[in-house]
């Protein structure tokens, strides 16, 4: 059963206003698909960020606790060989 006429101008009135409450020029579509095109690119480059700098903070951290132990390592070496000389 198709729809009236009264029901789909209804049904067009209410996803317009929707869209409007949301921000959404829906009168302006172009302009919504560049907006949407920006806020897309705009994510994929945070997502890219975050990935580059798990992948650089965690070698990072290794390295900080390699320096650390052997440091302490090297102390303790020293430490010893001072007490015997």
């Amino acid at each position: 059963m198709p729809l009236s006429q009264d029901k789909l101008e209804l049904i067009r009135q209410a996803v317009t206003e929707t869209l409007t409450t949301m921000g959404i020029e829906a009168a302006r579509p172009i302009e919504v698909q560049k907006d949407m095109a920006h806020l897309r690119a705009s994510r994929k480059g945070s997502e890219t960020t975050k990935a580059l700098v798990k992948k650089t903070a965690v070698p990072i951290i290794v390295v900080g606790i390699i320096a650390a132990v052997w440091g302490g390592f090297g102390d303790a070496i020293s430490e010893l060989l001072g007490k015997r000389g």
